[in-house]
């Protein structure tokens, strides 16, 4: 049985099992009849189409290519929405080695939607799925779903090796987690192995603002419209190349995230009262590396970026999964 760690952002769908990390856009799309493919060997992320249910999906950067209607969910019910659902199948799917594979999940929700909808998440997708990937059916038999509070993983990624052993050196922390977020970014604190309820919460702020700004000033200024799934290479890149040369957006862009990271340090000063206690912070998540520096500037200078921050909670996630397996 495989122990894998799934990340289900707004933004990405992130895997890992312990050797494969995988990194999806949380983008879906029907699937038309394409008359001319180029296909490669092996697990090629940018040629995803499944079929669950009689429904046929082109899945990440193929749906934003090649779909008519390519979306995203932003539902904050992540239980019932199909959007999760394909890219959850899809994810066990991309890691199933053969046509039937059994899996034991850890996977995390937003601090608000933790209580609310866990238990539903946990039963919506544990049993036997059924999906074709890309002609190929996986029988996938989910054995076991445990879900947590989504920045725990990055706390875990610290917390536990990769053979589900302890770092004492880490546990002696008062841990402070900053997890942004596509559509909302988490707050999590983490004492002698103690969730601490009253400094854990959701915010509605998340780097779609970034992308949303982003977009308004192409509008404006260049009249070029663009959905924010196809701005992902503009944003890291500072520019949108186009046919007359390079539309340069840096000036735009800092002004984004400038504005953005003082509002979510305004909103953990308020929330953490007990900041100067906190002996390790950690920034975490999809828009962790991306906001980072204005975090520094707006909040406290000693805070750190976890290692490949994007990953880091599905790292941890399946590192939570191969401890408890292991102390069965």
């Amino acid at each position: 049985m495989k122990v894998v760690g799934i990340d289900i952002g707004y933004g990405f769908l992130k895997i890992h099992d312990g050797e494969k990390f995988l990194v999806v856009p949380s983008v879906i799309g029907n699937a038309v009849d394409l008359t001319f493919e180029i296909k490669n060997q092996g697990i090629d992320l940018s040629n995803i189409e499944v079929e669950y249910e009689d429904e046929k999906y082109f899945v990440g950067d193929l749906a934003i290519l090649q779909s008519e209607h390519p979306y995203r969910s932003l539902s904050t019910d992540r239980t019932t929405d199909i959007v999760v659902k394909i890219m959850f199948l899809t994810g066990l799917a991309l890691l199933s080695e053969h046509p039937i594979e059994s899996f034991s999940v850890v996977t995390g929700l937003p601090v608000k939607d933790y209580l609310l909808y866990k238990d539903t998440y946990v039963q919506n997708f544990t049993g036997t799925h059924t999906i074709h990937l890309n002609g190929q059916k996986k029988v996938l038999n989910v054995n076991k779903v445990i879900v947590v509070p989504q920045p725990y993983g990055t706390y875990c990624d610290g917390l536990f090796k990769a053979d589900g052993s302890v770092d004492e050196d880490f546990a002696e922390n008062h841990v402070g987690i900053i997890d942004i977020g596509y559509k909302t970014s988490d707050f999590i604190q983490v004492k002698e192995y103690n969730y601490l309820e009253r400094f854990s919460s959701t915010s509605a702020n998340g780097i779609s603002s970034i992308y949303k700004d982003i977009a308004n000033y192409l509008a404006t200024n260049h009249s070029i419209y663009k959905e924010d799934y196809e701005l992902e290479n503009v944003i890291h890149d500072g520019f949108l190349r186009t046919r007359s040369g390079k539309i340069d957006i840096s000036d735009a862009l800092s002004k984004a995230k400038r504005t953005l990271a003082k509002k979510i340090a305004n909103e953990i000063k308020s929330l953490w009262s007990n900041l100067p206690e906190i002996s390790l912070i950690i920034v975490t998540g999809g828009g962790g590396s991306l906001l980072y520096p204005e975090l520094i500037e707006f909040l406290v200078e000693d805070m750190v970026l976890a290692s490949d921050p994007q990953t880091a909670n599905v790292r941890g996630y399946r590192n939570w999964g191969v401890y408890l397996e292991s102390d069965e």
